[in-house]
């Protein structure tokens, strides 16, 4: 049945009533609809499906230009977000700071709409240069491999900022190897993880309890990249390699069950 607008419980109105100023009467009352449809649906949420958990008088197009046309500033919206959770959490400085969605347009979207394009690793860099830390906080970014990129490692180093990010088989380390004139030579991960022995990993405990993993730590250098702590987890040693999962940490101080904590915090 049809719930009507007046009929929003104390705690999504506070949190809808942040946004009021940003919104214009009409603007304001779709972003309502589309909140208490979203918690009612129970099936597929299409627009048609939120539209009819809402009593209230709206048309389906009007919905979608409210959410494809309507100018209404989704960066305002977000600030606002931050704001107020900043605010909340302040007195909890040590803990986790999620933050707020932020759009990605693909490059022909954006060459229809006639805006800037922007990759996943300049929205990344920019939102790390960007980011406020919480006061007496310690920043640790945590990304997969897809941002395994210098800018990104960069970008961190230069605000203070631990980051730990995933790491593909197919990159570079730089490894010990006394026969060649520099002392040293370039190996892909691939072949060093080939190549370790069962006494070269330690076996230990998942941080989210998950069971025994096996982890092989190494400092070394990974190209394209700075000095960083390698880490290679096996969930068993008789499984493939291709099964292997690798990370790079900026934590050279961190130890081995540390890092585990770093990567399973992602």
């Amino acid at each position: 049945m049809p719930v009507p607008i007046i009929c929003l419980d104390e705690d999504l109105c506070h949190f809808a009533e942040r946004y009021r100023e940003c919104l214009s009467k009409p603007q304001y009352q779709y972003f309502v609809i589309v909140l208490l449809g979203l918690m009612l649906c129970e099936g597929r949420r299409t627009l048609s499906g939120v539209v009819r958990q809402v009593a209230e008088r709206s048309s389906l197009a009007g919905l979608s230009r409210f959410l494809a046309q309507t100018p209404w500033d989704a960066q305002a919206m977000g600030e606002q977000w931050m704001k107020h959770f900043r605010e909340e959490m302040q007195p909890l400085v040590g803990h986790r700071c999620p933050l707020a969605p932020q759009l990605y347009r693909q490059q022909a979207v954006c060459e229809t709409e006639e805006v800037p394009f922007e990759s996943l690793i300049e929205l990344m860099e920019a939102r790390i240069r960007s980011f406020e830390p919480v006061v007496g906080s310690v920043t640790h970014v945590l990304l997969d491999s897809w941002y395994c990129a210098k800018c990104l490692w960069r970008a961190a180093r230069e605000r203070d900022f631990q980051i730990t990010t995933g790491i593909k088989s197919n990159r570079w380390l730089r490894v010990d190897a006394p026969t060649d004139p520099r002392g040293w030579r370039w190996q892909r991960l691939s072949d060093y993880a080939g190549q370790l022995e069962a006494s070269d990993y330690v076996e230990l405990s998942w941080p989210r309890g998950e069971g025994k993993v096996y982890v092989h730590v190494v400092t070394t250098r990974v190209r394209k990249l700075y000095r960083c702590q390698v880490v290679i987890v096996r969930h068993s040693l008789d499984a493939p390699l291709s099964q292997t999962r690798s990370w790079a940490s900026s934590d050279l101080e961190a130890d081995a069950q540390t890092l585990l904590s770093h990567i399973a915090a992602r």
